[in-house]
């Protein structure tokens, strides 16, 4: 016996929510559209019908953003490339999978890439707005290079992490040690 109360219940509720759509569509119900709205409603309908796409976007294509890392460029000069990256990488871990494509190094011939070969993540970890980043040893090759190459390497990476608004600054630590040999300046700083 309830379950036909039920089912009868929901076809009253169904039929009463046809019959006030119905009402509304041809304006019994006192839902009044304005002149001028209405015609920006047939405008955008029209104009929605002019917009065909070349090709229809792939699963994959819709997983993925873009993103600007930046590499040593032919003048020695930060380069800007623009890449597309998994959007579930970046809701899982922004920093290392920005920081990983840094590592891999530019897609563009004519750019150079800055952070040694075979260097890891260890961790990265927001604290505030600065972005603590742990290096496996491989990084500490940089220490024998001059100021202005640290310099290039850690605005490569700040510039790179700074698409993330909340970031404004970067440490710099390998195996968990700060990098003494850079003056706080350097190695922590912000644009």
């Amino acid at each position: 016996m309830n379950k036909k109360y039920i089912m009868l219940i929901g076809i009253i509720i169904a039929i009463f929510t046809v019959v006030i759509l119905v009402l509304v569509k041809t304006n019994i119900i006192g839902i009044e559209v304005s002149k001028e709205t209405e015609e920006n409603i047939v405008n955008e309908n029209n104009n929605s019908k002019d917009v065909v796409p070349e090709e229809e976007i792939s699963d994959e294509q819709m997983r993925t953003s873009k993103i600007k890392l930046y590499f040593e460029g032919k003048d020695g000069a930060l380069a800007e490339e623009t890449r597309d990256v998994d959007v579930k990488e970046l809701i899982n871990d922004p920093y290392k999978t920005i920081i990983n494509k840094l590592i891999e190094g530019p897609t563009d011939e004519n750019n150079k890439k800055l952070i040694p070969d075979n260097t890891s993540i260890n961790k990265a970890e927001r604290v505030g707005d600065t972005l603590e980043i742990d290096f496996s040893s491989e990084y500490s090759s940089i220490l024998d290079t001059d100021k202005n190459r640290k310099k290039l390497i850690e605005d490569s990476i700040l510039k790179s992490v700074k698409e993330l608004r909340e970031i404004n600054s970067i440490k710099i630590l390998v195996n968990g040690t700060e990098i003494k040999d850079l003056k706080k300046s350097d190695s922590k700083f912000s644009y």
